[in-house]
């Protein structure tokens, strides 16, 4: 008997495309210093889960998305990404192994690099970087992580993502 293979790929456009509205909606301006950075969290998980299907190019047309979406200097959120995928493809065979509590260390440190290179971008332009608020979105991401990894993992195997 035949096996049937589903691909259902559109499950993987559609989380990254939540995740880009998640980073653009509006919150009270306390709470928008916390924001995780969704669309990196999501990117984590899928280059983590297939390498070979979302890696640095998606990472660095995600990256340019968001800055069009954020209004930010071209490239800038694009760099970012596409270094964390780049980590996260390097890394995936050591990150999944860990556990979900590491992994969102792991997440968390990708996320102060993507921050840190941010930051000199928007210092080399003269932009005003902000204070320890900045680095606000790795605190909330690192806390965020477990949540998004077991809810995309979830419907990975429900929908048998490959």
């Amino acid at each position: 008997m035949a096996r049937v293979h589903r691909n259902n790929r559109w499950l993987v456009w559609l989380s990254f495309a939540l995740a880009m509205v998640f980073s653009i909606m509006p919150l009270p301006g306390s709470f928008a210093w916390w924001r995780p950075e969704w669309p990196a969290l999501v990117l984590v998980f899928w280059a983590m889960t297939q390498p070979r299907s979302y890696g640095v190019g998606v990472g660095w047309l995600l990256g340019l998305l968001v800055d069009v979406a954020r209004g930010a200097l071209l490239g800038q959120y694009a760099l970012g990404y596409a270094l964390i995928a780049f980590i996260t493809v390097t890394l995936y065979r050591r990150i999944r192994v860990f556990p979900v509590w590491q992994q969102a260390f792991v997440v968390m440190t990708m996320i102060v690099l993507h921050l840190s290179l941010s930051m000199w971008v928007r210092g080399v332009s003269g932009e005003d970087v902000g204070g320890w608020r900045y680095w606000g979105p790795a605190v909330s991401s690192l806390i965020v992580w477990p949540f998004i990894y077991l809810f995309l993992r979830r419907l990975s195997d429900l929908y048998k993502v490959a």
